[in-house]
């Protein structure tokens, strides 16, 4: 929904953004010892869903409160940066854990055709057939 400018002059700021009215509600309940809140809001415009970090200061003069700084950063794009690096870090785990054991697997098979190779040639060439199905195998897990 694309609100016009002209259309917001001398609304609360609650009620222009509902989204910010809890952080408003926050700043009042704080007290004097907190002079700022900040959130991550969750906003929808224009069928886009943006995330931005919120956060609100008070401003006050010899202890009167004058007004608010807000401040508020789309952080859509770093946070999907964090979930798609988490991601990759995920699979490149799994990767490893599942090529880990590939290594001593090829490595058994060159031992087995060295050791274990059968003295007669039809059982020769089968054996070899075996081996090969276990060593095609691990090159495509690898």
């Amino acid at each position: 929904m694309k609100t016009s400018q002209q259309s917001l002059f001398g609304k609360k700021l609650s009620d222009a953004v509902p989204e910010f009215a809890v952080l408003l509600k926050d700043i009042h309940a704080v007290g004097k010892s907190k002079d700022a809140v900040k959130s991550q809001i969750e906003l929808s415009s224009q069928g886009r869903r943006i995330i931005v970090l919120v956060q609100i200061t008070k401003e006050t003069v010899e202890g009167r409160l004058v007004g608010y700084v807000l401040t508020f950063d789309d952080i859509t794009d770093l946070l999907s940066a964090q979930r798609k690096a988490a991601w990759a870090d995920v699979a490149r785990r799994i990767a490893h854990e599942i090529k880990n054991p590939l290594t001593p697997i090829t490595l058994a098979t060159d031992r087995l055709i060295k050791k274990y190779m059968p003295d007669d040639a039809a059982e020769q060439d089968r054996f070899r057939e075996y081996v090969s199905i276990i060593s095609r195998q691990v090159d495509d897990i690898g």
